[in-house]
C-alpha cells in the first residue's frame, strides 16, 4: 500500500477512523446549495461533524463519484462520504472496521433530510438556478 493513498487520493489528506469517528464528508454542497442547508439544518438533533472540503480540489473526488452525472444535468445529489482511509477501495476494507454507532447516525440523518425536503414546497435547486430571482 502506498504512502498517502498513492494515485487513488491524489494529494488528498488520508484519514484515520480516530480523527473521523464522528464526521461525514458530504460533497457536492456547492452546486446544490438549498440541498446542503437542509442537511445542516436535520443534523441539529444528530450531532455529526459535517465535513464541506471536497468539491473543488486537484483530485477531482466529486466528480469521480457517481453523483457527477447528476449534477451535470441540473439533478441536485450529495454525496455522503465517510472519509479517505488507507484502506479505502482496497480489499482490506472490511466489514469488522465499520463503525456502526456512525452508520447508524448517518442513516438517521439520510432519512431526517430526505423527510424534511419531502415536507418542503418546492425543489432544491442548484447553485445556478439559486442566483436567479
Amino acid at each position: 500500500m502506498q504512502a498517502g493513498g498513492g494515485a487513488r487520493f491524489r494529494g488528498l489528506e488520508v484519514q484515520t477512523a480516530e480523527s473521523n469517528s464522528n464526521a461525514i464528508n458530504i460533497l457536492g454542497y456547492s452546486r446544490t446549495p438549498d440541498l446542503w442547508a437542509v442537511v445542516q439544518r436535520s443534523n441539529g438533533g444528530i450531532g455529526l461533524e459535517l465535513k464541506a472540503r471536497y468539491d473543488n480540489n486537484a483530485s477531482n473526488l466529486l466528480r469521480r463519484s457517481d453523483h457527477w452525472p447528476f449534477l451535470q444535468r441540473g439533478v441536485p445529489a450529495l454525496w455522503f462520504h465517510t472519509g479517505l482511509h488507507p484502506d479505502y477501495h482496497t480489499p482490506y476494507d472490511r466489514p469488522e472496521k465499520i463503525n456502526y454507532g456512525k452508520m447508524e447516525k448517518i442513516a438517521r440523518l439520510v432519512y431526517q433530510a430526505s423527510w424534511d425536503l419531502a415536507q418542503q414546497d418546492g425543489r432544491p435547486r442548484m447553485a445556478s438556478e439559486s442566483l436567479r430571482p
